[in-house]
Protein backbone atom coordinates (compact mmCIF):
# COMPACT_ATOMS: atom_id res chain seq x y z
CA UNK A 1 0.00 0.00 0.00
CA UNK A 2 2.91 2.39 0.63
CA UNK A 3 4.08 1.98 -2.97
CA UNK A 4 1.09 3.85 -4.43
CA UNK A 5 2.00 7.32 -3.04
CA UNK A 6 5.58 6.72 -4.11
CA UNK A 7 4.45 5.88 -7.66
CA UNK A 8 2.23 8.98 -7.73
CA UNK A 9 5.23 11.07 -6.68
CA UNK A 10 7.35 9.63 -9.50
CA UNK A 11 4.55 10.27 -12.00
CA UNK A 12 4.23 13.87 -10.79
CA UNK A 13 8.01 14.46 -11.03
CA UNK A 14 8.08 12.98 -14.53
CA UNK A 15 5.14 15.15 -15.58
CA UNK A 16 6.86 18.27 -14.21
CA UNK A 17 10.04 17.36 -16.07
CA UNK A 18 8.20 16.94 -19.37
CA UNK A 19 6.14 20.12 -19.00
CA UNK A 20 9.03 22.32 -17.88
CA UNK A 21 10.39 24.79 -20.42
CA UNK A 22 13.81 23.86 -21.77
CA UNK A 23 16.68 26.34 -22.00
CA UNK A 24 18.45 25.95 -25.35
CA UNK A 25 21.78 26.86 -23.70
CA UNK A 26 21.64 23.60 -21.73
CA UNK A 27 21.93 21.44 -24.84
CA UNK A 28 24.93 21.80 -27.14
CA UNK A 29 24.53 20.31 -30.59
CA UNK A 30 26.85 19.73 -33.54
CA UNK A 31 26.10 21.55 -36.77
CA UNK A 32 28.61 21.16 -39.60
CA UNK A 33 32.12 21.72 -38.27
CA UNK A 34 30.98 23.57 -35.15
CA UNK A 35 29.30 22.98 -31.81
CA UNK A 36 26.35 25.30 -31.15
CA UNK A 37 25.33 26.44 -27.69
CA UNK A 38 22.60 29.06 -27.62
CA UNK A 39 23.70 31.91 -29.88
CA UNK A 40 27.36 30.84 -29.87
CA UNK A 41 29.38 28.48 -32.05
CA UNK A 42 32.62 26.69 -31.16
CA UNK A 43 35.02 25.83 -33.98
CA UNK A 44 38.31 23.97 -33.93
CA UNK A 45 41.16 25.85 -35.52
CA UNK A 46 44.75 24.71 -35.96
CA UNK A 47 45.85 25.05 -32.34
CA UNK A 48 42.80 26.39 -30.51
CA UNK A 49 39.05 26.45 -30.19
CA UNK A 50 37.32 29.72 -31.00
CA UNK A 51 33.97 30.88 -29.69
CA UNK A 52 31.96 32.90 -32.20
CA UNK A 53 28.94 35.06 -31.40
CA UNK A 54 26.54 34.03 -34.18
CA UNK A 55 24.47 37.23 -33.96
CA UNK A 56 27.44 39.53 -34.64
CA UNK A 57 29.63 36.90 -36.36
CA UNK A 58 32.63 37.96 -34.26
CA UNK A 59 35.17 35.90 -32.34
CA UNK A 60 34.51 36.25 -28.62
CA UNK A 61 37.33 34.13 -27.20
CA UNK A 62 40.07 31.75 -28.27
CA UNK A 63 40.81 28.84 -25.92
CA UNK A 64 43.15 25.86 -25.87
CA UNK A 65 40.72 23.12 -24.83
CA UNK A 66 37.33 22.08 -26.08
CA UNK A 67 36.15 21.64 -22.49
CA UNK A 68 36.92 25.28 -21.66
CA UNK A 69 35.30 26.46 -24.89
CA UNK A 70 32.09 24.59 -24.10
CA UNK A 71 32.08 25.85 -20.50
CA UNK A 72 32.58 29.46 -21.58
CA UNK A 73 30.06 29.28 -24.44
CA UNK A 74 27.47 27.86 -22.05
CA UNK A 75 28.08 30.70 -19.58
CA UNK A 76 27.91 33.28 -22.39
CA UNK A 77 24.67 31.78 -23.72
CA UNK A 78 23.13 32.14 -20.26
CA UNK A 79 24.53 35.70 -19.84
CA UNK A 80 26.50 34.51 -16.80
CA UNK A 81 29.74 36.49 -16.90
CA UNK A 82 30.59 35.69 -13.28
CA UNK A 83 33.13 32.92 -14.00
CA UNK A 84 34.53 34.13 -17.33
CA UNK A 85 38.02 34.90 -16.01
CA UNK A 86 38.16 31.69 -13.97
CA UNK A 87 37.38 29.58 -17.05
CA UNK A 88 40.09 31.38 -19.04
CA UNK A 89 42.57 30.92 -16.16
CA UNK A 90 41.76 27.20 -15.90
CA UNK A 91 42.21 26.84 -19.66
CA UNK A 92 45.62 28.54 -19.50
CA UNK A 93 46.61 26.28 -16.60
CA UNK A 94 45.48 23.23 -18.57
CA UNK A 95 47.43 24.38 -21.64
CA UNK A 96 50.65 25.01 -19.72
CA UNK A 97 50.56 21.67 -17.91
CA UNK A 98 49.54 19.74 -21.04
CA UNK A 99 52.55 21.14 -22.92
CA UNK A 100 54.73 20.36 -19.89
CA UNK A 101 53.50 16.74 -20.04
CA UNK A 102 54.53 16.50 -23.69
CA UNK A 103 57.98 17.91 -22.88
CA UNK A 104 58.44 15.65 -19.85
CA UNK A 105 57.38 12.50 -21.71
CA UNK A 106 59.86 13.32 -24.49
CA UNK A 107 62.60 13.82 -21.90
CA UNK A 108 61.73 10.53 -20.16
CA UNK A 109 61.86 8.60 -23.43
CA UNK A 110 65.16 10.07 -24.62
CA UNK A 111 67.32 10.61 -21.53
CA UNK A 112 69.96 8.13 -20.47
CA UNK A 113 70.52 9.70 -17.03
CA UNK A 114 68.46 7.76 -14.44
CA UNK A 115 68.37 10.65 -11.94
CA UNK A 116 67.07 13.03 -14.59
CA UNK A 117 64.53 10.40 -15.69
CA UNK A 118 63.25 9.94 -12.11
CA UNK A 119 63.00 13.69 -11.52
CA UNK A 120 61.25 14.24 -14.83
CA UNK A 121 58.85 11.39 -14.10
CA UNK A 122 57.84 13.12 -10.85
CA UNK A 123 57.35 16.40 -12.70
CA UNK A 124 55.30 14.57 -15.34
CA UNK A 125 53.03 13.09 -12.66
CA UNK A 126 52.48 16.53 -11.10
CA UNK A 127 51.70 18.13 -14.47
CA UNK A 128 49.35 15.28 -15.40
CA UNK A 129 47.51 15.69 -12.09
CA UNK A 130 47.15 19.43 -12.73
CA UNK A 131 45.76 18.76 -16.23
CA UNK A 132 43.18 16.38 -14.76
CA UNK A 133 42.35 18.84 -11.97
CA UNK A 134 41.82 21.73 -14.40
CA UNK A 135 39.71 19.52 -16.67
CA UNK A 136 37.49 18.48 -13.76
CA UNK A 137 37.08 22.11 -12.69
CA UNK A 138 36.09 23.08 -16.24
CA UNK A 139 33.63 20.18 -16.43
CA UNK A 140 32.05 21.38 -13.20
CA UNK A 141 31.39 24.72 -14.93
CA UNK A 142 29.65 22.86 -17.75
CA UNK A 143 27.40 20.76 -15.54
CA UNK A 144 26.31 23.32 -12.97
Amino acid sequence: MAAVPYNNQIIQELSDLINRSIDIADFPYKKGNSIRIGGYAIRKKKSAYIIIDCSSNKIVQQLFSQTAAIALAKKLAKDDMQNHQEIVRLDQQLQKNYIDCIFYSHTIENTKDELKKATTLDRYDIAKYRVEDATLALESHIFR
